[in-house]
């Protein structure tokens, strides 16, 4: 059989239902879509929708599960990418639950637009300002999504909560706190840590500060 996308009432026709009407015929987990669309869980779209979805976007809906501690839970999704994350997993946190941007989306978009001509030490001096406090929350959260036994060690979440209270003054700061962090891990029996997260940490800091 061909699968494909059919309407409600072509759902309704194939399995022979007549009951009168698609909305309270179709169920979601014992849950008719007539009451889901009336507690707002559900939304109808128009026929001229422009949204991801009825354009015909490269995916169909977002992860099921948080792309940086990969459980599930009421997950806000980025209207960019399939990203979805707890409020309280992203950095900086989620404050609305209107139309997003993931910090991924907003950073990643530059690596290839962005030559790298910049020195590390000078990198390293400057302030944080907004946007080099976003490219730090961005570092952070691709290490954290890489391995999420990562963000539930008691010095990373002080790396996070430095970030959240904007305690980091420079760069250098941050940049250091994550490498003392590698070489403890390195050194300690207890907590092992993937040499290849230290790696792709340097090479995402190179990236994103234009590093040459």
């Amino acid at each position: 059989m061909e699968e494909r996308w059919c309407s409600p009432e072509e759902f309704v026709g194939m399995n022979e239902i007549t009951n009168g009407s698609w909305a309270t015929d179709i169920h979601a987990n014992g849950v008719s879509l007539q009451d889901l669309i009336e507690n707002g869980s559900l939304k109808i779209h128009q026929e001229d929708c422009s949204c991801r979805i009825c354009k015909g976007s490269k995916w169909a809906e977002n992860d099921d599960t948080c792309a940086v501690c990969k459980k599930d839970g009421f997950l806000i999704c980025c209207d960019s990418c399939p990203r979805s994350f707890h409020k309280i997993c992203h950095l900086p946190d989620i404050s609305t639950s209107k139309k997003w941007i993931c910090i991924y989306c907003k950073i990643e978009n530059q690596f290839s637009v962005e030559p790298a001509t910049c020195m590390e030490k000078y990198v390293l001096r400057c302030s944080m300002t907004p946007q080099q406090q976003l490219n730090c929350a961005f570092l952070f959260l691709k290490v954290s999504c890489q391995d999420p036994r990562v963000f539930a060690k008691k010095s990373i979440k002080k790396v996070k909560w430095n970030l959240q209270q904007d305690n980091y003054k420079t760069v250098g700061c941050f940049i250091n706190d994550m490498r003392n962090i590698f070489k403890y891990f390195q050194n300690s029996v207890q907590d092992e840590m993937e040499p290849k997260l230290e790696d792709e940490f340097e090479k995402n800091f190179k990236e994103v500060f234009a590093i040459k």
